[in-house]
């Protein structure tokens, strides 16, 4: 009987887990845009970047492959 309890109580949980994560992904949410090359200042030098972002764009535009 109280393996029975338990699941029935786990059951409950994930039911209301389900209805949580259902209610907050139908919450409207503001998407701001990122500069990428601010962040990545932090951690790469600047022409590291650059020539990264221009590999990216030539691989995002121009089909190419690494």
């Amino acid at each position: 009987m109280q393996i029975e309890e338990k699941l029935k109580k786990i059951e409950k949980e994930l039911q209301a887990l389900k209805m949580l994560m259902i209610s907050v992904s139908e919450i409207p949410v503001e998407k701001k845009p990122v500069s990428l090359r601010g962040m990545c200042k932090i951690i790469v030098s600047e022409e590291e970047l650059d020539e990264s972002i221009k590999t990216a764009k030539k691989s995002l535009f121009f089909g190419e492959k690494r």
